[in-house]
């Protein structure tokens, strides 16, 4: 699954469709897992494996729903500057796409001679050239490709990296690079890229193709490479039909640092932009003793849009400090609420309604919703992981100073009718959490809570 599943597939997809669809016959689907870790057009992060982990290496593929952070799921498109090659008008997550053409093919199957001689334009899932952005990623391809590459379109995601410990760090430290215009003798953030699929080759487009014959011709584009000048590195996979060696790898995935994996079925078409049960997003907190919960209290709302005008489409939710009294925002919850839960919340919440916020409560501008509640309600709610957020006021400073810490990819599991809005997740208990993040203890290098919010704070 792309990142773009959402990750709606939720647990389901441990138990369903990655054990697959059925196939024709009433066999079992064979799938593949791959898990990394960043950033990339494509969409989770991944190491390749038919079952890809959802971290950053791969969450782009064809199921280009990818609307997780702004990951950096990257396509890369190189070509030739005559080259009238087009590459596809969606990726998924942070994603790379290269389109590369060379007008004298070099028969010797070393390194590309002529890839002075191309142009690399590297776009994000939303389809903009972030290519001023990562100019060393676009020399690392131009470094790798195979000398028969005229031109392609390569699927991937960059990630931050740490060079001397070879270890994938923390999405956060990523967007501190500059937007634009980065110049290479200036780049502080060194970066990785994780490849995991080919989607055009040599004029060829590879979309109708299966995954496997995908990745055959992704493994014929480029050398992989990880020094100090050059890292570019194919996703881990695996193809597997167990579920418990799925669980494993899921295991194994977050161990490493990454969000979880991309299952996607071996013998299906890239779909770009299209939703789709050929790839299923499993993260952590899919795992049973996986993810945190935390007891929050609903202080705001969000007036729904679309299907959901008439009801609030999203809730400000904060812990308690019990040290201010206060009442300190940790995310927006906004998804994975069917309709009737929506109209229902609406009508639990109405009685709660205040004209302005309580003076205890800490919140940023940047989140103003449009209606206040008084504290009283407790949710329980399940999170993937915490992360520092500039926005969110939990724990303000406690951490970093400065800055709050925020839940990513919260989701409802239940009201807590037997608690008061005082017995909530204290911001003590929240700081403790995030230093207690297996992410965190293996990659303290002093600067893994550098970065703002990811876009999936909701």
């Amino acid at each position: 699954s792309n990142g773009n599943s959402n990750g709606n597939s939720n647990g389901n997809t441990l138990g369903n469709s990655n054990n697959g669809s059925s196939g024709k016959g009433g066999k079992k689907k064979s799938i593949s897992a791959m898990f990394g870790v960043g950033v990339g057009l494509g969409k989770g992060k991944t190491k390749d494996s038919s079952i890809q982990p959802s971290s950053a290496q791969e969450e782009g593929d064809g199921n280009s729903n990818n609307t997780n952070n702004d990951n950096n799921h990257n396509s890369i498109t190189t070509s030739n500057t005559n080259s009238t090659a087009t590459t596809p008008s969606t990726t998924t997550t942070p994603s790379t796409t290269t389109t590369t053409t060379n007008p004298n093919p070099n028969p010797n199957p070393a390194i590309n001679e002529y890839s002075k001689n191309q142009v690399i334009r590297i776009f994000s899932r939303n389809a903009e050239d972030t290519t001023s952005k990562f100019p060393d990623v676009a020399s690392m391809v131009r470094t790798c490709l195979k000398s028969h590459v005229q031109s392609v379109v390569l699927d991937g995601e960059v990630v931050a990296y740490d060079v001397a410990r070879g270890k994938v760090l923390p999405f956060q430290i990523l967007s501190t690079r500059a937007r634009k215009d980065v110049a290479v003798n200036d780049i502080q953030v060194q970066v990785a890229l994780y490849v995991f699929d080919c989607l055009y080759l040599n004029g060829e487009s590879l979309l109708g193709l299966p995954l496997t014959t995908r990745r055959e011709r992704l493994r014929e584009t480029l050398h992989t490479r990880e020094d100090a000048g050059c890292r570019i590195m194919f996703a881990q996979a695996k193809i597997s039909r167990d579920v418990e060696e799925l669980e494993a790898f899921l295991t194994e995935s977050v161990e490493a640092g990454t969000e979880g994996l991309i299952v996607k079925t071996l013998n299906d078409a890239y779909e770009p932009s299209k939703r789709s049960s050929h790839w299923l997003k499993l993260k952590k907190d899919y795992l049973e003793g996986c993810g945190d919960t935390f007891d929050v209290v609903p202080i705001g709302a969000f007036h729904g849009r679309g299907k959901r005008a008439g009801v609030y489409g999203a809730y400000l939710l904060a812990v308690y400090d019990p040290s201010t009294e206060s009442y300190q925002t940790i995310c927006k919850l906004g998804t994975g609420f069917s309709e009737e839960a929506l109209v229902k919340l609406a009508e639990e919440m109405q009685p709660y309604a205040v004209p302005a916020p309580r003076s205890y409560y800490k919140w940023s501008e940047a989140l103003k919703p449009d209606v206040w509640f008084s504290p009283a309600a407790v949710w329980e709610v399940k999170a993937a992981d915490l992360s520092i957020s500039p926005v969110h006021q939990a724990a303000m400073g406690l951490v970093e100073a400065g800055k709050g810490i925020s839940i990513r990819f919260p989701r409802l599991v239940r009201a807590r009718d037997d608690k008061g809005p005082e017995d909530a997740t204290t911001a003590a208990q929240v700081a403790e959490m995030y230093r207690a993040q297996a992410i965190v203890r293996r990659n303290q290098v002093g600067a893994e809570a550098r970065g703002g919010d990811d876009d999936d704070d909701f």
